[in-house]
């Protein structure tokens, strides 16, 4: 497979929505050209490789287990995608200005509709978890300095995030567009949870707040799960993961939800992946690239183009 770079990508069509057999998972690695070490391409069979092994991994834990929760499923394979350093978050996550590493994620639970998240959280690859504590917590969503106090007052063994790669990336000042990464999921109760983390777009100015930490990137409900990814600043502008399940929830299909949201915005960049309560599937964005792995019992699949999620259409 040859390097897809965003000239070449081709443009998402009409969102269109699959069905899964059995409840399970989708996950993201961000959307792209320039958000893969490298910047100027997607590396794509790299890419497709990482994805393949958190994709195989999860099938494992959920094949060992008879029952295997919505969170522990979302959860689960947000840590894997944070480990893998090839994507903005956690291990590897972009530098912003300042050289330093901050990192946001956000986890909500759609069965009893309740969100948290942290935001610029330094020295721990691992967000999610931090964010996924305060989800029983009064105060929900902390930032900065005090988030990381926070994360250091639970034990948590901090790692740096750093990578030559990425201080290469930040020596050359090279400012990026996206890069995130996310899981929804659904378990055979009927219930959903979304979890979404990233590093931020790259060179920017310190103490930035980026969608994934907010409604507008990480959002679920009882009839679905969205995490999105792309130019936060795109993303927030719309209020895009909450827009799809606002109208789901108010009766329509998860593919006309998704079409609706996207309508008015062309020309912004980003993308989503999406499940609802019936085990329906969608995976969309603007233009560019969009690392995806679905995740069930029985069937795994990986792609990184619009082309990928039609045959995956076809397949299933």
């Amino acid at each position: 497979m040859t390097e897809i770079r965003e000239k070449q990508a081709p443009s998402w069509p009409t969102p269109k929505s699959c069905a899964l057999s059995e409840p399970g998972l989708v996950f993201h690695c961000g959307l792209g050209p320039g958000d893969a070490v490298g910047h100027d391409r997607v590396q794509s069979r790299e890419v497709l490789r990482s994805l393949k092994k958190i994709a195989n991994q999860m099938q494992r834990r959920l094949k060992d287990k008879s029952e295997i929760s919505a969170q522990e499923m979302s959860l689960g394979t947000l840590e894997l995608l944070e480990e893998e350093p090839r994507f903005n978050a956690g291990k590897g996550a972009k530098l912003q200005r300042d050289g330093r590493a901050r990192l946001s994620a956000a986890v909500m639970c759609g069965w009893e509709q309740r969100m948290a998240g942290v935001s610029n959280l330094e020295a721990c690859i691992h967000p999610g978890q931090i964010a996924a504590s305060l989800l029983n917590q009064h105060d929900r969503c902390l930032t900065g300095f005090l988030a990381t106090q926070y994360a250091k007052s639970l034990g948590v063994g901090f790692e740096s995030p750093e990578t030559p790669d990425r201080l290469r990336e930040w020596a050359q000042k090279k400012e990026g567009q996206s890069g995130t990464v996310g899981c929804v999921s659904l378990d055979q109760s009927g219930k959903l949870f979304a979890s979404t983390s990233t590093g931020g777009r790259g060179f920017e100015r310190p103490g930035r707040v980026s969608d994934s930490c907010t409604p507008a990137g990480n959002f679920a409900n009882r009839f679905g799960a969205v995490s999105c990814t792309g130019v936060g600043e795109d993303i927030l502008d719309s209020g895009l993961a909450v827009a799809v399940l606002t109208r789901l929830e108010d009766g329509m299909s998860l593919q006309e939800s998704c079409l609706r949201s996207f309508a008015r915005f062309p020309h912004k960049k980003f993308g989503m992946i999406g499940l609802d309560r019936n085990s329906h599937i969608i995976i969309h964005a603007t233009k560019g690239t969009l690392g995806f792995g679905i995740v069930t019992r029985n069937k795994t699949f990986v792609g990184l183009t619009a082309n990928d999620w039609v045959k995956f259409g076809e397949k299933y």
